[in-house]
């Protein structure tokens, strides 16, 4: 991943894009891959959504099946972006180790999927005002927060995954979500929550065509820079 000297400029921080017209909202999965991703893309690819998978380099490397998944989520159109190596509170790491998390996966994505990712997801939402500056000047345009959190690493029954999801659905929402290992629950969610989503008038598409629509003052979480 390339910096450069960018005078403290930073990224938008972005939980959300509301905007008129067409009803989009993204479905973004963290921690991945694992089995559980499979499921996610068998969902998606039956109803024709799109999502955003931020992926940890730490899982793509732990086994070869999970580096085929994510060839397949980016073959299938989905997009891929950054969520560090290893998962940790990056509030805790100097510079260095930050800049370190982020290229190792910025290098696996590029070297599986064919392009590095143009958005980032912090682990725990921690620390993204760093992040939106650290990424400046790489190919990442975003850093990528929520507006719908569901819980579900609390691992809530499905049909709860669900109702907390469709509670809170609007236009331009982003919607935080899990498909590390551990999360089958989510996977089950997703058969109910899609096509009701789609039944509500929602587009499910990925976060960069969420940002690709005008980008209305006051909207999203911050706009630095």
């Amino acid at each position: 991943m390339q910096h450069s000297d960018n005078g403290g400029v930073a990224v938008p921080i972005v939980s959300a894009c509301p905007e008129e017209g067409r009803r989009m909202l993204a479905l973004t999965f963290d921690d991945g891959p694992s089995p559980n991703t499979a499921a996610v893309l068998d969902v998606l690819e039956a109803y024709g959504g799109r999502g955003t998978f931020f992926v940890l380099g730490e899982s793509i490397e732990r086994d070869p099946q999970h580096a085929e998944l994510l060839r397949r989520a980016a073959a299938a159109g989905h997009e891929v972006g950054n969520h560090t190596y290893s998962h940790p509170h990056l509030g805790e790491l100097d510079e260095t180790a930050l800049r370190t998390e982020l290229d190792r996966t910025t290098a696996l994505i590029e070297q599986h999927t064919g392009g590095p990712p143009q958005t980032v997801r912090c682990p725990y939402g921690d620390d993204e005002e760093r992040v939106s500056r650290v990424v400046a000047g790489t190919t990442m345009a975003a850093v990528i927060h929520w507006s719908v959190d569901p819980e579900d690493w609390s691992d809530p029954a499905p049909e709860e995954i669900t109702e907390r999801v469709l509670s809170e659905a609007a236009p331009g929402a982003i919607v935080v979500m899990h498909d590390g290992e551990g999360r089958a629950n989510t996977a089950q969610a997703l058969a109910t929550l899609v096509p009701e989503l789609l039944r509500r008038g929602f587009e499910l598409v990925t976060v960069s065509e969420l940002l690709s629509q005008p980008f209305p003052t006051g909207g999203g979480r911050t706009r630095l820079g």
